[in-house]
Protein backbone atom coordinates (compact mmCIF):
# COMPACT_ATOMS: atom_id res chain seq x y z
CA UNK A 1 0.00 0.00 0.00
CA UNK A 2 1.52 3.74 -0.96
CA UNK A 3 0.25 7.05 -0.20
CA UNK A 4 0.42 9.33 -2.87
CA UNK A 5 -0.07 13.53 -2.22
CA UNK A 6 -1.85 15.36 -4.55
CA UNK A 7 -1.61 19.75 -4.43
CA UNK A 8 -4.78 20.93 -5.93
CA UNK A 9 -5.09 24.24 -7.11
CA UNK A 10 -8.53 25.45 -7.18
CA UNK A 11 -11.45 25.56 -5.47
CA UNK A 12 -12.90 23.21 -8.05
CA UNK A 13 -11.01 21.33 -10.51
CA UNK A 14 -10.27 17.26 -11.78
CA UNK A 15 -6.42 16.55 -11.88
CA UNK A 16 -5.79 13.73 -14.43
CA UNK A 17 -3.57 11.19 -12.12
CA UNK A 18 -3.69 8.26 -14.64
CA UNK A 19 -0.14 8.26 -15.36
CA UNK A 20 1.15 9.05 -11.20
CA UNK A 21 -1.04 5.81 -10.59
CA UNK A 22 0.30 4.10 -13.82
CA UNK A 23 4.10 4.38 -12.26
CA UNK A 24 3.19 3.12 -9.19
CA UNK A 25 2.22 -0.45 -10.55
CA UNK A 26 4.34 -3.33 -8.78
CA UNK A 27 2.77 -6.82 -10.07
CA UNK A 28 2.18 -7.86 -13.51
CA UNK A 29 -1.53 -9.61 -13.28
CA UNK A 30 -4.31 -8.05 -10.91
CA UNK A 31 -6.50 -5.36 -9.36
CA UNK A 32 -5.27 -1.35 -8.66
CA UNK A 33 -7.89 -0.12 -5.60
CA UNK A 34 -7.33 3.41 -5.14
CA UNK A 35 -9.23 5.28 -2.46
CA UNK A 36 -8.98 9.10 -1.10
CA UNK A 37 -9.00 10.06 2.50
CA UNK A 38 -11.31 13.45 2.08
CA UNK A 39 -15.19 13.86 1.85
CA UNK A 40 -14.78 16.75 -0.28
CA UNK A 41 -12.71 15.23 -2.66
CA UNK A 42 -13.24 12.08 -5.18
CA UNK A 43 -12.29 9.77 -7.58
CA UNK A 44 -13.37 9.26 -11.55
CA UNK A 45 -12.97 7.61 -14.78
CA UNK A 46 -13.74 9.99 -17.82
CA UNK A 47 -11.94 11.15 -20.76
CA UNK A 48 -9.08 14.06 -20.38
CA UNK A 49 -10.56 16.34 -22.60
CA UNK A 50 -11.11 20.33 -21.32
CA UNK A 51 -15.12 20.51 -22.69
CA UNK A 52 -15.95 17.28 -20.37
CA UNK A 53 -14.03 18.63 -17.45
CA UNK A 54 -16.02 21.68 -17.62
CA UNK A 55 -19.16 20.21 -18.07
CA UNK A 56 -18.75 17.45 -14.91
CA UNK A 57 -17.61 21.03 -12.91
CA UNK A 58 -20.86 22.74 -14.55
CA UNK A 59 -23.56 19.78 -14.17
CA UNK A 60 -22.47 18.79 -10.12
CA UNK A 61 -22.91 23.00 -9.73
CA UNK A 62 -25.92 22.85 -11.15
CA UNK A 63 -27.22 19.94 -9.21
CA UNK A 64 -26.01 21.00 -5.91
CA UNK A 65 -26.57 24.95 -5.79
CA UNK A 66 -25.29 26.90 -3.36
CA UNK A 67 -27.97 27.45 -0.35
CA UNK A 68 -29.00 26.99 3.25
CA UNK A 69 -27.65 23.53 3.87
CA UNK A 70 -27.44 22.22 7.31
CA UNK A 71 -23.60 21.75 7.43
CA UNK A 72 -22.72 25.09 6.44
CA UNK A 73 -23.61 25.63 10.02
CA UNK A 74 -20.12 23.87 10.87
CA UNK A 75 -17.99 25.44 8.20
CA UNK A 76 -19.64 26.36 5.27
CA UNK A 77 -18.82 23.99 2.73
CA UNK A 78 -21.68 21.67 2.15
CA UNK A 79 -21.88 22.01 -1.65
CA UNK A 80 -18.10 20.21 -1.68
CA UNK A 81 -19.44 17.53 0.67
CA UNK A 82 -22.62 16.66 -1.27
CA UNK A 83 -20.54 17.02 -4.71
CA UNK A 84 -18.40 14.30 -3.49
CA UNK A 85 -21.65 11.70 -2.75
CA UNK A 86 -22.38 11.74 -6.59
CA UNK A 87 -18.88 10.34 -7.16
CA UNK A 88 -16.88 8.07 -5.64
CA UNK A 89 -14.24 7.96 -2.84
CA UNK A 90 -12.70 5.08 -4.78
CA UNK A 91 -12.24 3.04 -7.68
CA UNK A 92 -11.13 -0.07 -8.88
CA UNK A 93 -9.08 -0.89 -12.13
CA UNK A 94 -7.75 -4.44 -13.69
CA UNK A 95 -3.99 -5.04 -14.20
CA UNK A 96 -2.85 -6.81 -17.41
CA UNK A 97 0.90 -7.12 -18.66
CA UNK A 98 1.34 -4.15 -15.67
CA UNK A 99 -0.62 -2.39 -17.21
CA UNK A 100 -3.99 -0.26 -16.03
CA UNK A 101 -6.97 -1.97 -18.25
CA UNK A 102 -8.24 0.98 -19.08
CA UNK A 103 -9.98 1.89 -22.60
CA UNK A 104 -8.56 4.03 -25.45
CA UNK A 105 -9.82 7.47 -23.77
CA UNK A 106 -10.37 6.62 -19.84
CA UNK A 107 -7.95 8.87 -17.53
CA UNK A 108 -8.63 8.61 -13.60
CA UNK A 109 -9.54 11.87 -12.59
CA UNK A 110 -8.81 13.20 -8.43
CA UNK A 111 -11.62 15.44 -8.18
CA UNK A 112 -11.41 18.87 -5.96
CA UNK A 113 -14.02 20.40 -4.73
CA UNK A 114 -13.20 22.37 -1.59
CA UNK A 115 -9.37 23.34 -2.65
CA UNK A 116 -6.76 24.56 -2.51
CA UNK A 117 -5.19 21.54 -0.29
CA UNK A 118 -2.94 18.91 -0.27
CA UNK A 119 -5.34 15.47 -1.38
CA UNK A 120 -4.15 11.70 0.24
CA UNK A 121 -4.56 8.95 -2.34
CA UNK A 122 -4.53 5.16 -1.54
CA UNK A 123 -2.87 3.29 -4.17
CA UNK A 124 -2.81 -0.68 -3.17
CA UNK A 125 -2.55 -3.29 -5.75
CA UNK A 126 -3.75 -7.37 -5.80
Amino acid sequence: MQTLKIKTTKKEELIEITKKIAKLININEGLCILFVRHTTAALLINENEEGIKKDIIKILKSTVPKGNWEHNKIDDNATSHLKSTFLNSSLTIPISNKKLMLGTYQNIFLAEFDGPRERELIVSFI
